[in-house]
């Protein structure tokens, strides 16, 4: 079973949520997560902020259960 490290930030566009997630989980971990979960609606928007960090290659998942404004980082995945 996966376990994910939630982070919960309403203000800011997904690029910024994404750069204070990654950079957060970075720190505690030493390490990028091997995917990154958003809603299911964001699932583009995602992918096209990945790429603007120079992050393309980090596989977005959609799923209904994750709330707009959160991304979620599996800590357990490699």
């Amino acid at each position: 079973m996966v376990t994910y490290r939630v982070y919960r930030h309403p203000h800011g566009d997904l690029t910024e949520r994404l750069r204070e997630a990654l950079r957060d989980y970075y720190a505690r971990h030493g390490r990028l997560p091997g995917s990154v979960v958003v809603h299911k609606s964001l699932v583009r928007e995602a992918t096209e902020a990945l790429a603007a960090l120079e992050l393309p290659r980090l596989p977005v998942k959609g799923v209904g259960g994750c709330l707009v404004p959160e991304v979620w980082l599996p800590m357990n995945d490699q």
